[in-house]
């Protein structure tokens, strides 16, 4: 088994067996492991020059490679989130100010994800520019991404969440292109296909109590996705009251996938604090899947 973190829910169930003979313990930490992450690193960077008409000798040039190579420290996710942030703001800045784009990040000598994380959405989301608005739909839209219960595509939570504001329907699709380094992995196209994946770290970064404006508040983001759920299955109340709705596999499929999310998963959500209830949510809930699911019961109803 290979793990690259040290939490005790990983260390713990583990210890007893160190104690084996046919056991060994090797720290994956060491000089290779440093040496190794910073060649990625600076491979990667020079990819993301060429890949935007730039000399690396330039960009990032050899002594800012080096000092990135030196933060790193040897933990890969850093590397990663790191010249993914880059590439991204080189994307959509252009080439205007290049090294510009290096020398606004203000990191610790030693790798650090979370200050990395923070730093990330600092500049993503600056002081004089950021409404009030542009944070609700952060946490609206991380925090549908944090509790779902399945992955789903930038697509699906678009239209799971059917985001909106004072001046009209959030772009999904631009939004996490705009989150890409700590939303997407890899280095593909984003597209409404494109499925979420967020790495452990950020989870734990985001849902932190740490009183930063990024902080995700998991009882209300449950809450939120508690009545997108509810939402969707009134919307079809409608199209599976008609008794040609027979509830056979093919029907369900056939169901918008947000539904067909809200039927499985909506009672997980059940908001627990925030005052907000759901009277006799679990009953009413299990008994409208039942009803719902039930293609006798609805003739019975209708």
């Amino acid at each position: 088994m290979i793990a690259s973190r040290t939490e005790q829910d990983i260390h713990q169930p583990f210890m007893e067996t160190l104690s084996d003979k046919h056991v060994k313990q090797l720290h994956l930490h060491t000089p290779d492991s440093v040496t190794e992450v910073g060649n990625y690193l600076r491979t990667r960077l020079n990819q993301v020059a060429q890949k935007y008409g730039l000399s690396p000798d330039f960009w990032p040039g050899a002594d800012r490679a080096d000092h990135l190579a030196k933060q790193a420290d040897g933990l890969y996710i850093w590397a990663v989130t790191v010249t993914q942030f880059l590439d991204t703001r080189l994307r959509r800045e252009g080439k205007i100010n290049p090294l510009g784009i290096i020398d606004q990040l203000k990191l610790p000598d030693k790798a650090d994800i979370n200050v990395l994380y923070q730093q990330i959405l600092e500049l993503t989301y600056n002081e004089t520019d950021t409404t009030e608005q542009d944070l609700e739909t952060f946490h609206q839209i991380v925090g549908a991404i944090l509790v779902a219960r399945e992955l789903l595509s930038i697509g699906q939570i678009d239209d799971l969440l059917d985001p909106h504001y004072s001046g009209g329907r959030v772009d999904v699709l631009n939004f996490i292109k705009l989150l890409r380094t700590v939303l997407v992995s890899g280095m593909e196209s984003v597209s409404e296909t494109t499925i979420i994946r967020v790495h452990r770290s950020f989870f734990e970064f985001a849902t932190a109590n740490s009183g930063t404006r990024f902080r995700i508040n998991l009882e209300r983001a449950n809450a939120e996705m508690t009545l997108c759920c509810l939402k969707h299955l009134a919307r079809s109340y409608a199209i599976v009251a008609s008794t040609q709705f027979a509830s056979s596999a093919a029907d369900i499929r056939e169901l918008p996938h947000a539904t067909r999310y809200a039927l499985s998963f909506c009672l997980s959500h059940k908001p627990l604090q925030l005052g907000i209830v759901l009277d006799q949510s679990d009953i009413s809930l299990s008994q409208f899947n039942a009803w719902f699911l039930n293609p006798v019961a609805r003739n019975r109803s209708a």
